[in-house]
């Protein structure tokens, strides 16, 4: 599962964006619309970076305490996966991951020195509730109702930014009001809360780099089989239940280089349908309330 399919989602939400039609946006409108569309991609670059190594996270300590226990007995014991390759195994994984109608996320780790965080519980038709932050106070949250998408960030994460102080003021304690249509497909936004391009970015890079099984273990009770995911710059450890379906539950990776870091993402809450509703109207407000135009995509 390749982690190359978030480490382009750790470097953040490609931020709010003018659509390119057929009337261009002129004056102070367009400056507070570029404004906003930058603060949401330097604020996200950072809240988001964790979203990157396929499938990991953790700050240091939790990315390095140990994730799997030994299974004692049989452990060459492979079960289902005993005549796959460990491609085959995580094809049928991502299927698995695909056919759930919802699924819980959660990723810890760190990527350039700065410890990230990230939490989803996605559902079929775009219905979500995300929370992306960082160590240096930056905040998002995401709600998603399938209709319409709500963002609220911390005053750290809209000050990232050159956001008019007049806009950060209008967003204090407010949520974003977007169209869903607003959400760009392949955005780090989509990729938190849209279940199908999650899952479609986990297996994106699956064909890359080599895929090793590894001897059978145990997470937190289940026994899985590890995958050693081995591709340029990146290295990470896929765990897939052997018993049930062959979800995914958890993924550490880590990424050399200056911008890399280590992470740790886990999986849960397969089929459980979450409740999820909009915030209260009178705490929303729309683009237009800042100043920009209404036509612009995250």
């Amino acid at each position: 599962m390749g982690a190359g399919r978030n480490i382009a989602a750790i470097r953040g939400i490609s931020g709010v964006r003018r659509v390119v039609g057929e009337r261009a946006v002129r004056g102070r409108s367009a400056l507070r619309k570029a404004a906003v569309r930058k603060a949401a991609a330097a604020g996200l670059a950072a809240v988001s970076a964790g979203a990157a190594l396929a499938g990991c996270g953790g700050h240091d300590s939790a990315a390095d305490a140990p994730l799997v226990r030994p299974l004692s007995g049989a452990v060459s014991d492979e079960g289902p996966f005993a005549n796959l390759t460990g491609l085959q195994v995580l094809e049928r994984a991502n299927a698995a991951m695909g056919a759930a109608t919802a699924l819980t996320f959660r990723e810890d780790g760190t990527r350039a020195g700065h410890t990230v965080h990230a939490r989803s519980v996605m559902a079929d038709g775009g219905r979500c509730a995300a929370t992306m932050s960082d160590d240096t106070g930056k905040q998002l949250r995401v709600i998603g109702t399938g209709s319409a998408y709500y963002l609220k960030g911390s005053s750290q994460f809209w000050k990232a930014s050159d956001l008019p102080g007049s806009a950060i003021k209008t967003l204090d304690g407010k949520w974003l009001r977007l169209p869903a249509a607003a959400i760009r497909s392949g955005g780090s936004i989509a990729f938190m809360c849209d279940k199908d391009q999650f899952v479609k970015r986990m297996g994106s890079q699956s064909d890359v780099g080599t895929i090793t099984k590894r001897r059978p273990t145990t997470l937190s009770g289940a026994r899985v089989m590890p995958l050693l995911h081995v591709k340029p710059e990146v290295t990470t450890t896929v765990y897939v239940a052997m018993s049930g379906r062959p979800y995914i539950l958890a993924i550490q990776g880590v990424r050399q280089g200056a911008a890399g870091g280590r992470i740790t993402e886990t999986f849960g809450g397969f089929d459980r349908i979450p409740r999820i509703s909009a915030p209260p109207a009178d705490r929303t407000v729309g683009p237009g309330a800042l100043g920009g135009s209404k036509d612009f995509t995250v």
